[in-house]
């Protein structure tokens, strides 16, 4: 059982998900998430933060199809104002470093900082920037096998980082 602490956020739940259950994207259906919610009620989760976990988890299979496909390295994407306050400068930075270094392409960092905004809190840390990209290159990798290597060596590094 978790030990009881503030309510834990949906990147908490989603990656208490991930660890403990199976990979997010076998739960992009109404009777996978009801399977684990009592599960995931006793450890100790709430419940609205459970469900919101959920709705994230739908919206990155809606968004999944697709987004590993090539494209042009030279786009330059601005930040907006809110999402520049919501991520901040070195998550920003990070997320055009793995554009820059092609683990991400403009359609994959789209859903990322997509996902990334639905999350229900005012500011995102790099570390919880580095699970969520974990996860929609998990989801969006489906059907790229040749990449699940260096998505697993990703895996190790973030999961190695003390703040997880």
């Amino acid at each position: 059982m978790r030990k009881e602490t503030p309510i834990a956020s949906e990147i908490e739940i989603l990656t208490h998900i991930f660890k403990h259950y199976c990979c997010p994207d076998e739960l992009y259906s109404f009777e996978q998430q009801q399977k684990i919610l009592p599960e995931l009620q006793k450890e100790g989760f709430d419940e609205e933060k459970i469900f919101q976990a959920f709705d994230w988890l739908m919206m990155l299979g809606v968004h999944q199809t697709g987004s590993l496909q090539a494209s042009n390295k030279n786009f330059i994407r601005f930040f907006s104002p809110e999402e520049i306050a919501k991520l901040d400068i070195e998550c920003v930075n990070f997320i055009t470093s793995l554009t820059t270094h092609g683990i991400l392409n403009c359609n994959s960092r789209e859903i990322l900082i997509n996902q990334l905004m639905q999350l229900q809190r005012n500011h995102i840390s790099l570390v919880e920037t580095k699970w969520v990209t974990y996860l929609v290159l998990r989801s969006c990798s489906k059907a790229h096998k040749s990449i699940n290597d260096e998505i697993e060596k990703f895996y190790l590094m973030i999961s190695s980082d003390n703040n997880c």
